[in-house]
């Protein structure tokens, strides 16, 4: 019951996400070519300082609000009160820091952007902390609406300025937008009325040490990269990478991180059985290695269509940086769960720790890489504390329900086996094409290479399915549990 509702919210969320990150994608697609790469490259940097001094305030309060049993209006009135007081301090802190850190860009304009990006960060604090209600029973619905309302008013508005304005303020006033939208929506959907109240900060208080710095700690992991590339080079070489990593990205952000609170929300309802929560954790590992190697591997095959198909050719630079960007992110899946697991258990130091072993890593090596071997540099520096990161993470899932990290690895050997039977078809596949006389620019050439991937994946998950006497794996047993929800009853004497 547990699987099948974890696997049902799980959907809707990612197929919510899916969807978002399509529209994304649409939007990127079109201001790429509406806008030049120096007008990413400005936001990039503007960005960076505004999502890092938003992690240097976060208040974990959604994870807060998921691990108590009975949550009374007065703890939401309280997440409330304090998630909009850190909104305000981080618009005065960005409003003090934004023309000192233009002058260390040289580039006047970032002040500004600076304040307009932490103005709508400011309107997202005051997002209806009533959700969390509805997601601790797996109650996801009201998260898609709130998110697609958002991203359709950002897509319409971003391309409206862009065609006007044709500069970086399209980007800035289509994020300010969605943000107001977010909000309104948020109460539309889960009606709630907060008041100001600091009756159950004390309860806060516990989550807000460790997680808040891990939280930072994780944040400058993150923009770290493009802070530095921003002063190493010029707007344009930076817009190029940091589109590219957007690229590479999607599918994990759209796939994966919408998984952590249904995920989140089923640890914490069996952590008192470790037993059942090690088979849980086991199927959602192998799950989510199902989805997203073949993604990432695919991203590499294909990152050269992308590019010619779909991009104009001031972006050709992104076609290298796209296929090891995609290449650097495999590590991360084989151990996504771990940080949702943690939060479950109030093991709020791992994700500190991670957080740390990561920095401790990335940093220095980034450092040397960037100024050897430039975005090459950068990117192998990535994929060292990613697989460190991954280490730590395994040995700490071993500890807390007893899974040995051989039995964490292996979990998802099918997924790898048919990952990488999708690289001679989908090679195979656009040589043929292009030996027939296909360009390299043909949208066609990009459906047809998409679904000769996609084909010889399936194909071979079920030859390996079949191999094993149709034993029911975690895999098999995710497609069971779908088919068994879409068709009803007519299945379950065969399934």
């Amino acid at each position: 019951m547990v699987l099948n509702r974890t696997v049902t919210s799980s959907f809707l969320v990612v197929g919510g996400r899916f969807t978002s990150r399509l529209i994304d994608l649409f939007a990127l697609l079109i201001l790429t070519r509406l806008l030049i790469p120096a007008d990413f490259g400005k936001i990039a940097i503007a960005l960076s300082l505004v999502s890092l001094i938003d992690a240097s305030l976060e208040f974990p309060i959604n994870q807060a609000l998921l691990s108590v049993t009975d949550a009374t209006r007065e703890h939401y009135n309280t997440a409330f009160t304090l998630s909009a007081f850190r909104g305000l301090v981080l618009f005065a802190i960005a409003n003090s820091v934004a023309y000192p850190y233009s002058l260390f860009y040289a580039q006047p304009q970032i002040q500004l952007i600076v304040l307009a990006l932490s103005f709508a960060s400011f309107i997202r604090t005051l997002t209806n902390p009533a959700l969390a209600f509805y997601q601790r029973y797996s109650i996801f619905w009201r998260d898609v609406g709130v998110e697609f309302t958002g991203k359709i008013v950002y897509l319409i508005s971003t391309l409206i300025f862009a065609y006007y304005l044709r500069n970086y303020w399209a980007l800035v006033i289509g994020t300010t937008a969605a943000s107001f939208v977010y909000v309104f929506m948020s109460y539309l959907l889960a009606p709630f009325e907060p008041k100001i109240s600091f009756k159950e900060s004390i309860f806060f208080r516990s989550y807000i040490g460790s997680i808040a710095f891990a939280q930072v700690i994780s944040t400058f992991n993150w923009q770290f990269e493009k802070m530095l590339l921003g002063k190493f080079y010029d707007n344009t070489k930076l817009g190029i990478y940091s589109t590219s990593n957007d690229i590479a990205q999607m599918p994990l952000i759209a796939v994966l991180n919408p998984l952590s609170r249904p995920l989140l929300a089923a640890f914490a309802r069996e952590k008192s059985d470790k037993q059942k929560l090690s088979i849980i954790y086991l199927n959602s590992s192998s799950v989510i290695l199902m989805v997203a190697l073949p993604i990432l591997i695919g991203i590499c095959l294909i990152a050269d269509n992308i590019i010619n198909s779909m991009f104009d050719p001031n972006w050709l630079e992104a076609i290298p940086l796209l296929q090891l960007l995609a290449l650097s992110m495999l590590p991360g899946p084989f151990a996504m769960a771990v940080v949702p697991l943690s939060l479950a258990y109030g093991r709020s130091k791992t994700f500190l720790m991670r957080s740390l072993i990561e920095f401790s890593t990335k940093v220095p090596l980034m450092v040397l890489g960037v100024y050897y071997y430039g975005f090459y540099g950068v990117i192998f520096a990535r994929l060292i504390s990613e697989l460190s990161t991954i280490a730590y993470s395994l040995y700490v899932v071993r500890n807390l329900i007893n899974i040995s990290i051989s039995k964490q690895i292996l979990c998802g050997w099918q997924s790898v086996v048919s990952s990488l039977a999708m690289v001679p078809a989908v090679i195979a596949t656009k040589d043929l094409m292009l030996n027939f006389g296909w360009s390299m620019n043909s949208v066609t050439l990009l459906i047809i290479c998409v679904f000769t991937g996609a084909v010889s994946y399936v194909v071979s998950q079920l030859m390996l399915w079949a191999a094993l006497g149709f034993r029911r794996t975690p895999i098999s047993l995710f497609f069971i549990s779908i088919l068994r929800r879409t068709l009803g009853n007519r299945l379950r004497m065969l399934l």
